[in-house]
């Protein structure tokens, strides 16, 4: 298996937007109300804010990241994957590129991850997340993960 990366056609940045708006279903309103943004907003926000990544295995897509720098801190906001490429190790292959991509420059990688969302709180604990932050109104976790 190999995993690359390339930036995202307008299409691609679209369907990675519904995929987000589907996976976050439930809570999506909450979170918007939290950070203050209509979903029109938020789509603006992925327009300008961090790099979005369309995630290849063996050259076909699997799945979508967006990163942002902060600091000495990269927020992932969102990793995606098609359900068929699930549960192949592609999720901790992009971690570890993430980390050896970043290494030297950032202190941690952080995301927010819902508390509903337990097999991915497993996933993220088993590579080395963290819980750093929980916001309970909005029902996430934020967890770290340190770089070196």
């Amino acid at each position: 298996m190999m995993i690359s990366y390339k930036h995202p056609t307008p299409d691609e940045r679209t369907l990675y937007l519904e995929w987000m708006r589907e996976h976050m279903a439930g809570t999506i309103e909450a979170v918007m109300v939290f950070l203050e943004l209509t979903w029109e907003g938020f789509a603006g926000l992925f327009e300008t804010v961090g790099e979005v990544r369309t995630i290849l295995e063996d050259g076909v897509r699997a799945g979508f990241l967006w990163i942002e720098l902060r600091e000495r801190v990269l927020h992932v906001h969102g990793i995606i994957l098609d359900p068929a490429a699930r549960g192949k190790g592609i999720g901790t292959t992009v971690f570890g590129d993430l980390r050896d991509e970043y290494a030297g420059r950032v202190d941690a990688i952080e995301l927010g991850v819902r508390v509903v969302n337990e097999g991915a709180i497993r996933f993220y604990e088993r590579i080395g997340f963290q819980t750093h932050q929980s916001i309970e109104e909005i029902g996430f976790r934020v967890l770290r993960r340190p770089v070196s």
